[in-house]
């Protein structure tokens, strides 16, 4: 839902939003991703109440797009870490693994400013009722796929409904579909469509039908229903701002403006996709004029800064990173030991305080990211303003090895143990430094507690059924996972059941089920910054940092490029402004 609320409670959220831009420079810059300018941050609503009417809804309307016009002959080339599975690849769950190479043939539901609000676009104004289990949608009555067909209400309901939250919609974890499932859908008008959910929906419409999922978008049902989503895939006539013209499996994708496209037109004629996994040569090519946008990791972000004609584009608080502890289990599970080391509260503070986080964030991020001392909250995340979350934020996990090698003495932490960690051999969108960060974490508790670390590359797949079903495995620390930073808490914190401490689940699922069942902005503000605090207290994992994702660009031929927060890949490329 587009989240209403009280001018104090936003004036926080920009505050927050303009402290990243001051301390970290110019804000605005898979695989588990965000218009002369991109999205803009609304106008404060005064108004209460959690749902916005139709009217308030309209009141915010989409930002006009960058320049006069698509530049004739105009070629924006980017180098990216992957991008993606191709639109033919996808066939067995459409859509799932496009990203980013999709996102620029068809168009989602929602925009999402840079601080995470809803703006209208293909829903132009909307209801969520007050419980939020009454949609309506007005969408607009201009859009055309670019089969020429004229889009309505019926696609609507496909797109949303059928193929995803319908008793017989996809199920799809990127969608949160099996939640959410609703069998009373009802086209009310040409443009207008109703939907009965059989639970609160709050936060679905951010995390499920913005930027931050790939299955999701305006389809065109008529075809898919007459033809196949197979026969689709491998002609797409999406509603999107271009036209696939090429797709090469792990190499480039190429495509053309849709000149149809019902918003006003992007400055690029073309653009060009290259999948250029290694972060160095990503750099080699941008230094060499011969790509004019580069994924950048953290580990490179220093060089790029030295290159003449570069500037830094920056998408902040999008990734969490941590690490997770394993078998640590109830009485009664299968790998229960009451004697495991990481069981006591101690060892796990332990290794908490002996992490000297503002070093990583100096060494490793340039200074350009921020702890996470509210543990699975971030800037524009339900929760974060509140004052429980900011308590910690202002009182921070403590850098205090002295501690911590005594927490392990009282604890009778075994010296002799080796302290297996894992990590994953798949590069993760958003985290390609996570090889350095392991490493640098694993050093400073070996100098800092006196412990024997290691760190394996491993397919973390494969440890995934010892850790759902509660079996003893021959890791004690999970470094494999990075959390993008979606609007609710709750998303991620249902890792506890089968990645982090799993002992703890039932009381984290406690705490959910409320958060997912209240209808209350408030209640849920205060819920998820208590359940954040839970975490933190009982030192449940190990968080470490929340960060931006860096992009280079050419100064001499891209002027600007705003994603929003929490999609953890590249996006919103239609508006990428053209130095004119």
């Amino acid at each position: 839902m587009r989240r209403t609320k009280s001018v104090p409670t936003t004036i926080l959220r920009l505050m927050a939003i303009a402290a990243f831009c001051i301390l970290f420079a110019a804000c605005g810059a898979q695989e588990r991703e965000p218009e002369a300018a991109p999205p803009a941050a609304p106008a404060p609503v005064t108004a209460p109440a959690p749902a916005p009417t139709a009217a308030a809804a309209a009141a915010v309307q989409p930002p006009s797009m960058p320049g006069s016009g698509t530049i004739p002959g105009s070629v924006l080339t980017m180098a990216m870490e992957s991008i993606g599975d191709t639109i033919v690849e996808t066939r067995g769950d459409p859509m799932d693994g496009c990203r980013p190479g999709c996102l620029l043939i068809k168009d989602d539901f929602w925009l999402m400013d840079p601080v995470g609000e809803l703006l209208p676009h293909v829903v132009d104004s909307w209801e969520f009722g007050p419980d939020t289990q009454s949609w309506v949608l007005t969408m607009r009555d201009d859009i055309a796929f670019q089969n020429g067909r004229n889009a309505d209400a019926n696609d609507l309901l496909w797109s949303i409904v059928t193929d995803h939250y319908g008793p017989e919609g996809r199920k799809s974890q990127q969608s949160y579909a099996e939640s959410f499932q609703t069998a009373r859908p009802e086209v009310i008008d040409t443009h207008v469509l109703k939907i009965d959910f059989d639970m609160p929906t709050v936060a679905l419409p951010d995390m499920a039908l913005t930027i931050n999922a790939e299955h999701t978008g305006l389809y065109p049902s008529k075809e898919i229903i007459a033809d196949g989503w197979e026969a689709m895939l491998e002609n797409p006539t999406f509603s999107g701002p271009y036209k696939v013209t090429k797709q090469v499996p792990a190499e480039v994708n190429e495509y053309e403006v849709f000149v149809d496209w019902w918003h006003a037109p992007p400055d690029w004629e073309r653009m060009v996709m290259r999948h250029v996994p290694e972060a160095a040569t990503r750099l080699a090519l941008i230094g060499a004029n011969q790509v004019d946008v580069i994924a950048l990791s953290a580990v490179t972000l220093p060089q790029a800064l030295e290159i003449d004609g570069v500037k830094i584009i920056e998408q902040p608080a999008t990734v969490h990173t941590q690490i997770g502890f394993t078998n640590v289990f109830n009485p009664g599970d299968p790998g229960y030991d009451a004697d495991y080391p990481f069981a006591d509260a101690r060892v796990r503070e332990a290794f908490n305080i002996s992490v000297d986080r503002d070093l990583i964030i100096e060494k490793i991020y340039a200074g350009r990211s921020v702890r996470q001392d509210a543990p699975m909250l971030a800037v524009g995340m339900r929760g974060f303003t509140h004052s429980t979350a900011q308590a910690m934020v202002d009182d921070p996990i403590p850098f205090d090895p002295e501690r911590a090698r005594q927490l392990l003495e009282e604890a009778g932490f075994p010296k002799d143990l080796e302290v297996k960690m894992f990590q994953g051999t798949f590069i993760l969108s958003g985290a390609p430094e996570l090889s350095e960060l392991n490493e640098a974490v694993l050093t400073q508790w070996r100098e800092n507690l006196g412990v024997n670390v290691t760190l394996t590359p491993i397919d973390a797949s494969s440890v995934r059924d010892a850790q759902v079903n509660r079996e003893m495995m021959d890791y004690h620390l999970d470094a494999s996972t990075r959390n993008s930073t979606e609007p609710l808490i709750t998303t991620r914190a249902r890792y506890f059941k089968d990645r982090y401490n799993q002992a703890s689940f039932d009381e984290i699922q406690a705490r959910r089920e409320p958060i997912l069942a209240s209808t209350d902005e408030v209640e849920i503000a205060r819920l998820s910054a208590e359940l954040s605090k839970y975490i933190r207290d009982n030192w449940l994992y190990i968080p470490l940092t929340t960060n931006p994702l860096f992009f280079a660009v050419v100064s001499e031929k891209v002027a600007d490029w705003k994603p929003t927060i929490g999609a953890p890949w590249p996006h919103y490329f239609e508006y990428i402004e053209a130095v004119r």
